[in-house]
């Protein structure tokens, strides 16, 4: 008869029985469950989209990847579903390696009150009336932080933070956006002396770390590489073998040129390349207005007035 084996206590530490991981699977279940009796169908944070929440069931703990060629929206998204969130009573830090905060702060106004951003910044709205709307909208925003990023954050520094928020807020969870990826792989890489792809690596998973011990979902944007701009495949994230496993969704913004909609707005599509929370693959159309930087579903745009319709082929 074989004798039992006297395994180390220490090293049963990260191996954990079925039992023990049953009590947190039933956490999972009991907050979808929560949430749907208390009208909403989804367990996540509510991004403001609701082809969004439902498809990922809001933003749920993880590390989520958005990406995009230049100009596609990406930002706009990011900061439409950070706004949303904050208002809804949960804290956000948007931490930028890409733009200084004050333009963030204007482009989240803009989306809020309708003032055109770049008539604020050509100097064609008076003071006065931006002064208004900011303080119209500080009280629903008031748990909306920006963090200027730069080469000495760590993802430890974003820990901090976030957890600082969650204590000041009491609230059991929020949001970290980083826009985005590859400045901050950079100067990584720079700094530890190390190849690019090692430092993304490193990067996607120091974020799913601080997903995992703050117990909230991350945002991360991502450019991607020449050779896949605007497209929706896995494939054009910059050193995507690094990305496509650690993320737990990837969404990949595209132009749609078949689709119409008004003056100064765009079509676009919304691909789920990867959703460990529901069915991948799916292709959410978006409508992304640049005066404003705001980013509706297209039902919803339609709502608006917005006229939204597919060209026939």
């Amino acid at each position: 008869m074989p004798q039992p084996v006297n395994i180390p206590a220490e090293s049963l530490r990260t191996a954990l029985p079925f039992t023990t991981i049953a009590s947190d699977a039933l956490k999972l279940v009991t907050e979808a469950y929560t949430a749907s009796r208390s009208g909403r169908s989804f367990a996540g944070l509510p991004t403001g989209l609701s082809s969004i929440d439902k498809a990922l069931g809001g933003l749920q703990k993880g590390l989520h990847i958005l990406a995009a060629e230049p100009g596609a929206g990406k930002t706009a998204l990011a900061l439409n579903i950070a706004s949303n969130i904050a208002r809804m009573g949960s804290p956000v830090i948007y931490a930028s390696f890409d733009e200084t905060a004050d333009r963030l702060a204007l482009k989240v106004l803009a989306a809020r009150s309708g003032l055109c951003m770049s008539d604020m910044t050509a100097g064609k709205v008076p003071p006065r009336k931006v002064a208004e709307a900011f303080e119209q909208y500080s009280a629903s925003l008031e748990r909306l932080s920006f963090m200027p990023a730069d080469s000495s954050i760590t993802p430890t520094d974003l820990i901090d933070q976030l957890r600082d928020r969650l204590a000041y807020h009491e609230a059991l969870s929020g949001l970290l956006v980083v826009d985005y990826l590859q400045p901050w792989a950079a100067v990584m890489a720079a700094g530890k002396h190390t190849e690019f792809r090692m430092a993304v690596g490193a990067v996607a998973l120091e974020l799913r770390r601080v997903a995992s011990e703050t117990n909230c979902p991350v945002l991360l944007i991502s450019a991607q590489n020449r050779t896949g701009q605007g497209t929706a495949k896995m494939t054009s994230l910059r050193e995507s073998s690094d990305l496509e496993y650690g993320a737990d969704s990837i969404m990949l913004l595209t132009h749609d040129d078949t689709a119409m909609v008004g003056m100064d707005k765009k079509a676009i599509t919304l691909t789920l390349a990867k959703n460990r929370f529901g069915q991948s693959g799916l292709q959410l159309p978006l409508v992304l207005d640049g005066r404003y930087h705001t980013v509706n579903d297209a039902d919803g745009a339609e709502s608006q007035a917005y006229r939204f319709r597919h060209l026939e082929s």
